[in-house]
């Protein structure tokens, strides 16, 4: 669960979005975290 929040953050970070709404993004299918994203955290 911590690696799915770092995930979510640190996305959130780099786009300048509220973690809440890019959440809601994925869940509703609208948005997907870019191929590699897991690979490339560092937290």
């Amino acid at each position: 669960m911590g690696e799915a929040f770092a995930l979510l953050r640190n996305g959130g970070r780099s786009h300048n979005r509220r973690l809440s709404d890019l959440a809601q993004a994925i869940i509703d299918g609208s948005e997907q975290l870019a191929p590699g994203t897991a690979a490339n955290l560092s937290a």
